[in-house]
């Protein structure tokens, strides 16, 4: 017997990780659980007494990152609190981890950001001013890959100099709507 909010046949996994705890992280539509296999149990992450809405959680270092809806919070294994007072204007879609205290950011618009962990600001992306991305995602050579739905994947280098750009038009790729 699942507890809820996976006990609902109708909800939609958006998202799945894993952390150094040995859990498993699953985010639906409604809300975040999260399974311990060293006590075989599925828990339920809740914020303010009610399941928390997520769309992605990040490992970052032996902490967990999770993206609310007005925020970004950090769960120690312990307790869930706000990251310095990070406030998003909107729904966080995507994060990688890009360096010891930042994370690029991309959220429901595609619009990605750069948000320093540190000292609690959310700033201009490294990346060219009118790129977007539905998906990030880092390789074993440290290249950032992005998806924009509709537009292919394009391959960034560690200056955040475009590599490869691979769509329909150009590859064999037989559309261009790319997800995770």
């Amino acid at each position: 017997h699942f507890p809820a909010p996976m006990s609902n046949d109708r909800q939609y996994v958006f998202f799945q990780s894993a952390d150094q705890q040995n859990r498993i992280w699953i985010c639906t539509t409604e809300g975040l659980c999260h399974y311990d296999m060293r006590e075989a149990s599925l828990k339920v992450m809740n914020r303010n007494g009610k399941p928390l809405k997520t769309r992605f959680v990040l490992p970052y270092n032996d902490r967990l990152l999770i993206s609310a809806k007005d925020t970004l919070l950090v769960y120690d294994s312990k307790r869930l609190k706000e990251v310095n007072h990070i406030v998003m204007h909107c729904q966080l879609m995507a994060a990688i981890v890009i360096g010891k205290d930042s994370i690029l950011v991309t959220d429901n618009a595609q619009k990605i950001q750069l948000v320093d962990l540190k000292q609690g600001k959310v700033i201009k992306s490294p990346l060219p001013e009118d790129e977007k991305a539905f998906c990030m995602l880092r390789d074993s050579q440290g290249r950032l890959w992005l998806s924009h739905y509709g537009k292919g994947v394009k391959c960034f280098d560690h200056n955040y100099r475009l590599l490869h750009e691979y769509n329909s038009k150009n590859s064999a790729m037989y559309n261009d709507a790319v997800i995770q």
